[in-house]
């Protein structure tokens, strides 16, 4: 079966970024267990049995690779807990003695931390057969506690005691950074499977438990205890990662003109004994108003597989809508706990397209704690466009400890096949934030409300020059949401971020109709725009007064200015000639009262 693949988009410039912080995960509604088809034959169950390898109680029964550094550095068997980040190691079952990783302490500067692998391999190989009665069928089980940061915590075996092959990792857990992740449970029980890794001589198995550094060459640390082998049950389909949207990406509000075919998916593997026959994901929409299942699978020992429902439904009309997913399967599930899957929701509106799941929002961004006020960025994510339609805004949460007074803009990209990567589009006037902003979802509207092109796909960011926190709420997938420096595509860092920023499209075209000064003023956008020959601004005046317009380029030098004298209140309007501007991106300003408007206008000749 095929998996539902991200938008090609994503590949073109992926691969020159990096991991940055994830925030927290996507909401959970209601849940599902594998429940079992009423035609399927009951099973007798033969549920997994524990073969303990170690409770590290004889530290002489590992040996310890730490690469040659001096303790704590590296990995430790014993009851002392070397780690900075937490105040006691791990409350394994068996209790005592336990395997640690330790480097540096980050807080204190010393020691330095080591850009170093280290190893903690057992001491001799294990006869897997013989420990089991006959069975090489197994999984590898243990108990950890620690964090994940930008390090690389492995589980691997050997069958020579000289290549080692890896069975696991904890990759799939969010990392725990300043904005986002938790610590792992205390204890947190880990099982990989490891019968595949073993099958060419699982009489001598030797198991390592492998650290490697980031970028940083920093870990929390990692705990690990109550190692053990454990036979495979027969009848054990677990679920792995599970999503839904249009192309990949789930969009949490979708405006009526936006919206597509819905996919489900989910992927299975297969930890029992047994071949498992007519595994299926089924989803359920509004309690039964649109309904659909995969086709069935056949899976077999070890194996895995992607079960997919193509385009179950496009909404039709504006509303809330909330969904369920499960698994059924023909034969009973020995260990139903680890193949439990979410459901979520998603609402069909007017005019906001929202990838962020309009939660409590937490808080991205912030400053650098270097020189205040340089922390320049812009973060957003990027949406695919359904149906050709303008977009009038970009709105954004501002999130809590914005000072007040940080400028901010909103700035819209779109992807270009031929350049391979996000080009500029459009963007917004700046904005100067309020202490009332701290929680709100402003609105920035757009200088030229461009159109968006079905098909294409867009990258809607917002940005600023100095300490700001915008609002992140829900989970995207890597390299669908980012926050870069100096601008997308210039020289600063460009990262992606799993904590999906509340900045989204606003439809609404009664948005973009004019802007409104402190005096009353009213400015209308220059039409048309962009323009080669004339264009007409429309503006108003609450009372009668002096007005003059200036028009500036790029660079900030003044290049036109226009004394209309004094003018009653009311309803007036200016032409603007092309042959008097060089192609290119101009802002006018009208200045009444001590007031100024500015919008912005685009000669293109």
């Amino acid at each position: 079966m095929k998996k539902i693949y991200l938008s090609a988009a994503i590949l073109a410039f992926s691969g020159s970024l990096i991991a940055q912080v994830p925030n927290s995960q996507r909401a959970m509604f209601s849940t599902k267990k594998i429940i079992k088809e009423a035609e399927a034959p009951m099973q007798n169950k033969a549920l997994g049995v524990a073969y303990p390898i170690s409770d590290f109680s004889t530290p002489g029964d590992w040996v310890l690779d730490n690469a040659g550094e001096m303790a704590p550095m590296g990995w430790t068997i014993d009851a002392v807990n070397d780690s900075w980040a937490f105040g006691s190691g791990i409350a394994s079952t068996s209790g005592g003695n336990y395997l640690e990783l330790y480097n540096g302490d980050p807080t204190t500067g010393s020691p330095a931390p080591s850009n170093s692998t280290f190893t903690a391999t057992t001491a001799a190989s294990i006869d897997i057969p013989t420990l089991t009665g006959g069975t090489s069928d197994v999984t590898i089980q243990f108990e950890q506690y620690g964090a994940l940061f930008v390090d690389m915590q492995e589980v691997q075996v050997s069958t020579d005691g000289v290549t080692f092959v890896t069975v696991g990792d904890n990759s799939d857990i969010v990392p725990l950074t300043s904005t986002g992740g938790d610590p792992y449970p205390n204890p947190m029980l880990r099982t990989y499977d490891i019968s595949g890794a073993i099958a060419g001589n699982p009489s001598t198995v030797w198991i390592r438990f492998s650290w490697s550094p980031g970028s940083q060459n920093i870990t929390y640390g990692w705990f690990v205890d109550d190692v053990n082998i454990v036979t495979k049950p027969n009848n054990d389909i677990k679920t792995g990662d599970n999503d839904w949207g249009s192309l990949g990406l789930h969009y949490h509000q979708i405006p009526l003109t936006q919206v597509a075919p819905i996919d489900f998916w989910t992927n299975v593997s297969n930890e029992g004994s047994d071949a498992q026959t007519g595994v299926t994901l089924n989803v359920d929409v509004n309690s039964g108003a649109n309904t659909g299942s995969s086709a069935g699978a056949t899976v077999a020992p070890s194996a895995s597989d992607s079960l997919v429902v193509n385009g179950l439904f496009t909404p039709s009309a504006t509303g809330n809508y909330s969904f369920t997913m499960d698994i059924t399967a023909d034969l009973v599930d020995d260990v139903p706990a680890n193949n439990q899957l979410t459901g979520d929701s998603f609402i069909v509106n007017d005019y906001i397209y929202a990838r962020d799941t309009d939660g409590t929002p937490s808080a991205g961004g912030g400053e650098d704690g270097n020189t205040p006020g340089d922390f320049a960025f812009e973060a957003g994510s990027y949406f695919d466009a359904f149906a050709s339609e303008q977009v009038y805004g970009i709105n954004v949460t501002i999130g809590s400890g914005t000072p007040d007074g940080t400028i901010i803009y909103g700035k819209l990209y779109e992807f270009d096949a031929a350049a391979g990567d996000f080009v500029y589009l459009d963007e917004t006037a700046e904005y100067s934030t309020v202490a009332t902003d701290i929680g709100t979802e402003k609105t920035l509207v757009l200088f030229t409300y461009p159109t968006l092109t079905a098909g294409n796909t867009y990258l809607v960011m917002v940005g600023c020059y100095s300490e700001f926190y915008y609002g992140t709420s829900g989970f995207s997938p890597d390299q669908t949401s980012f926050i870069t420096y100096g601008g997308w595509g210039g020289t600063g860092s460009q990262y992606y971020t799993n904590g999906t920023p509340m900045v989204r499209m606003n439809f609404d075209p009664s948005i973009g109709i004019e802007e409104v000064s402190q005096t009353g003023a009213i400015l209308g956008q220059n039409m048309p725009n962009p323009f080669d020959n004339n264009s007409t601004i429309n503006f108003e005046l609450a009372n009668t007064s002096d007005v003059q317009f200036e028009f500036v380029d790029m660079t900030g030098k003044i290049v036109k200015t226009m004394d209309l004298g004094t003018l009653a209140n009311g309803p007036h309007s200016i032409q603007v000639d092309a042959t008097e501007f060089a192609s290119g991106v101009y802002y006018y300003s009208l200045v009444s009262e001590g007031s100024k408007i500015t919008s912005k206008m685009i000669v293109q000749k």
